[in-house]
Parts: structure tokens; C-alpha cells; sequence
């Protein structure tokens, strides 16, 4: 005769299956269960992730709160986030605290500052030895602490909306030997960059630079964007650099990276720009028009190119909706001259959105010819491109779909939908 089984309840799973459950809710309902049962009370304090923020706590009992986690928690600690804008109060703990995981093993820090109010970066963070991802959001930070040696063990730091100067950086690069991942958003102090670095792989700039000096031999990715202003000036060294994301602007730089595999473009590509693309003989991928301003790093999104946003267009949406571009400017755009020996070999992927281009047909009159081992072409459009535009996009992409029948053209959903809705009108 068969037994029945009493089913498992959450008080027969091991500690560390409780412990990976209250990491899931937020800190301070994790702290709650405390009073749940006696297999409970002190689960918490063996929580791998600390991640406190304004939704879950109010400035009066962050302080009491944190003082008790740190106080009671046991082994060590993989994060410690902290999203609660600062003020005077909790500014003169936060140092305390990041001290505190230092003594536990902190592996990543993220703090979130104040924007109104820029505090200095709390100088404990530079006894963090342990630390391997260092984020700073809405700090003030002028000058590197004395005593600091450097972090041997720091893989990624990023900096957004930062007071920094040109300095900070270069001895941050000294003194990180492992460094792989740079990322500098929106930082306000910055002129001339000196980046020399046998480590680093990924490299992300979006701020005012005037000049850069980049010597990094092991660099596979670029991301270099300049929203306002002229061309950065640049001098660089980077032999293994693979993928590519920029702005027009600054695209013409970089034709001696001969390595490039990707090259993504976040805007209008000019008529003279167009040649350019053939002089990367190892190019596969190609993305024209996409957002990348928001992509915080790029080895975390190996398929860039297939990815979509809006926020890089609200500039020019704003400008064609007040009548201040005109479609001919687009259709006009790109009329390269033929060239033979212009060819794109490897050239596989491209995908074009048709925000920026709605008359994409010279510029792949141009590349079809010229990329015989293009795999797939995808078309996908933003809002502002409807009506008989799009009908008339369609059919001229698939008249080059019977010309280059190698090459499979690929439609986003909304483009065919706006499409059928006008044929079954007509």
C-alpha cells in the first residue's frame, strides 16, 4: 500500500534556498519575516544583496534599518546598492556603512548621490579591496584619497553624471590593473583623457572631452557619443577593437580600426560617409539609426544591432513635427558614387530604422552590390513613419529583394502592418 507524502514547506528548504528567496523581495519586507518563526528570525542576515531604496525605505528609518543589517549580518556580501537620494544625515553614515561591507567583502558597490546637491565620494570606498564593480551616480569627485593603493581586483567602474577631472581617471587606470570595463556618462569637469590600460575591453564615453589619448591594446569595444559641439580630437592605439558605436560626427575618425566586425551609427549617415564603410575589410555587422546613448555597456548586449529605442530620436522627431526638415533632405541624402572595388565582403548583417532614413533605397543601391555575403537586412521604423510613405517603402524594398535574392530582407511587425492596412484600403 502507497504512502502519502507530506509535501515540503518552506520551512524543511535549506538556509541557502531561504536566503536566495528573501533576496528577491526588498530588503525591508526581507527584514520583516524576521518575527515569522524561529527558523526565521535570523535568515536575513545572511543576505548576499543589500539594495536600499527610497521605495522601500523613508529617510527616517533608512539609518536605524541599516545600522541593524550591518550590525547582525553574517558571512560576506556580494552588494550593496544604495538608491535613497543623500542628505546631510545619511551622508555622514554612508562612509560608515561602505566601511562596514568592506569588512564583510564587498564584491560590487552602486550608490546613487544626490542631484541637487553633489556630496563628495565617501573615501571609504577606497579601502574596499575586495571590490570588483564600482558604480557613482551624482558625486563630486575632485581628488583621490592618499592612502589609496588601488583595487586589484576591480573589473567594471562607472561614473554618471560625476564632477571629475582628467586625473581621476588616470590614476584609476594605474591603480586598477584589472580593469576591463570603463564607462564615463554625462561627467562634468572632463578636457583631456589619457586612457592607458593593457586590461581594459570595453571603453564607454558620453560626455563634453575635448581630446582623447587612448592606448589600449586588449579593447574590443567603443562607444564614443558627443551630443553637443565639434568632432573630439583623438589620438589612439587600439589594434583589437571589434565593434564601433558612435555618431556621424565622429565616425570619419576612426577609418584606420581595421579590425571593426560591428559599426553602429545613431545617426544620419551623410552622402560622403557612405564610401567609408568599405574601407573596414572585416565589417559584419551594420546598424544605422539605432539609440545607444541609454546602453550603459556594450559587452553586455552582444546584439546591439537588433536592438531599438526612441530616446535618440526625440531631437529630430521634435524637428520634423515643427516642419523644420523636410522629407527631401532624407531622400537626397545618399547618392555615393559607384566604385568597384569599394566591396564590404563580409559585410552579413545590416539593420536600418526608419526614423532617420525614409528613403533608405540609394543607400542599399549602394551596399547590396557591394556585400555579397549579406545574410539579412532588417527594416524597422519608429513612430512618424506611416501612411503611404511606408507603402511605398515596401514595394521598393522588395523590388531589391528580386534583384538580390542572396540577401533576405526582413520587415518589423508595425512596417508590415502599416502596409497591409493600406493595400486592403486601396
Amino acid at each position: 500500500m502507497a504512502t502519502e507524502r507530506n509535501p515540503l514547506g518552506l520551512n524543511d528548504l535549506p538556509d541557502c534556498i531561504l536566503t536566495t528567496i528573501l533576496s528577491k523581495v526588498p530588503l525591508k519586507q526581507a527584514v520583516c519575516c524576521s518575527i515569522l518563526s524561529k527558523r526565521w528570525k535570523f535568515i536575513w542576515t545572511s543576505l548576499p544583496k543589500f539594495k536600499i531604496s527610497s521605495v522601500d525605505l523613508s529617510f527616517s528609518s533608512c539609518s536605524c534599518i541599516v545600522d541593524g543589517i550591518f550590525e547582525h549580518h553574517s558571512g560576506s556580501l556580494q552588494l550593496f546598492e544604495f538608491g535613497i537620494p543623500l542628505h546631510n544625515e545619511i551622508s555622514d553614515k554612508i562612509s560608515e556603512w561602505i566601511q562596514r561591507a568592506a569588512l564583510i567583502d564587498v564584491r560590487d558597490i552602486k550608490i546613487e548621490g544626490n542631484t541637487i546637491n553633489f556630496f563628495e565620494v565617501p573615501t571609504s570606498i577606497f579601502l574596499c579591496h575586495s571590490l570588483r564593480s564600482l558604480s557613482l551616480k551624482s558625486f563630486c569627485f575632485r581628488n583621490m584619497p592618499n592612502y589609496f593603493v588601488g583595487l586589484a581586483g576591480l573589473e567594471t567602474l562607472n561614473f554618471e553624471n560625476v564632477e571629475l577631472n582628467d586625473n581621476i581617471i588616470y590614476l584609476m587606470l594605474q591603480l586598477c590593473p584589472v580593469l576591463k570595463i570603463l564607462s564615463i556618462f554625462y561627467c562634468r569637469g572632463l578636457r583631456r583623457l589619457r586612457i592607458f590600460s593593457d586590461s581594459l575591453v570595453t571603453l564607454n564615453l558620453c560626455s563634453q572631452i575635448k581630446a582623447i589619448t587612448a592606448n589600449c591594446p586588449t579593447l574590443a569595444n567603443l562607444l564614443l557619443m558627443k551630443k553637443f559641439g565639434n568632432v573630439v580630437e583623438m589620438a589612439y592605439y587600439l589594434p583589437a577593437c571589434l565593434s564601433l558605436c558612435t555618431d556621424a560626427a565622429q565616425f570619419r575618425m576612426f577609418t584606420t580600426l581595421k579590425s571593426l566586425r560591428k559599426i553602429t551609427l545613431v545617426n544620419l549617415i551623410q552622402k560622403h560617409d557612405v564610401p567609408i564603410l568599405s574601407e573596414f575589410p572585416n565589417l559584419e555587422q551594420l546598424c544605422i539609426g539605432n539609440e545607444a546613448y541609454s546602453v550603459p555597456i556594450l559587452s553586455e548586449f552582444p546584439n546591439l544591432d537588433q536592438m531599438l529605442g526612441n530616446d535618440a530620436y526625440n531631437a529630430l522627431e521634435s524637428l520634423w513635427s515643427n516642419g523644420a526638415m523636410q522629407e527631401s533632405l532624407w531622400s537626397n541624402a545618399l547618392i555615393p558614387e559607384s566604385s568597384a572595388s569599394s566591396l564590404l565582403k563580409n559585410l552579413k548583417r545590416v539593420h536600418l530604422n526608419m526614423t532617420l532614413f525614409y528613403d533608405p533605397t540609394p543607400l542599399l543601391t549602394y551596399l547590396l552590390p557591394r556585400a555579397p555575403a549579406m545574410k539579412s537586412l532588417l527594416v524597422s521604423r519608429e513612430e512618424g513613419f506611416k501612411g503611404i510613405k511606408a507603402l511605398r517603402l515596401i514595394n521598393r524594398l522588395l523590388n531589391l529583394q528580386q534583384e538580390f535574392t542572396q540577401t533576405k530582407i526582413l520587415f518589423s511587425q508595425d512596417t508590415v502592418k502599416e502596409g497591409r492596412c493600406l493595400c486592403d484600403l486601396e
